[in-house]
């Protein structure tokens, strides 16, 4: 704060490798948000099966390393990015690559 460090950490590499995830409704906007971070070295494929919800269009938002160390830096703060696509929607959800060591925000509507 103003300038003087406040709590200096350095983080633990991941020791509990898996698939975690997370779902929500935005009842403003009908949007589920989904979340699925992949901190193992393996990729995997999710299955989103939204029964009696429609949905017509998808987004994802990926943040995803090489291999789960990187970091943005001052001298390369692109490192790790988010990138944006279009999700293929079925009538009731989608199917999407969840590559390893990746964080992936899905919004369905």
């Amino acid at each position: 704060m103003d300038g003087k460090e406040v709590f200096a950490t350095k983080l633990k590499a991941n020791t509990l490798p898996g698939i975690f995830s997370t779902a929500t409704l935005d009842e403003q906007t009908g949007e589920v948000i989904l979340k699925i971070a992949n901190t193992s070295t393996e990729h995997t494929t999710a299955k989103i099966n939204l029964q009696g919800k429609e949905i017509k269009a998808g987004k994802l938002i990926r943040l995803s390393a090489k291999n789960g160390l990187e970091e943005n830096t001052i001298d390369n703060p692109t490192n790790i990015y988010p990138v944006e696509n279009y999700v293929t929607t079925e009538k009731n959800g989608a199917t999407v690559e969840i590559p390893a060591s990746s964080l992936n925000i899905i919004r369905l509507k």
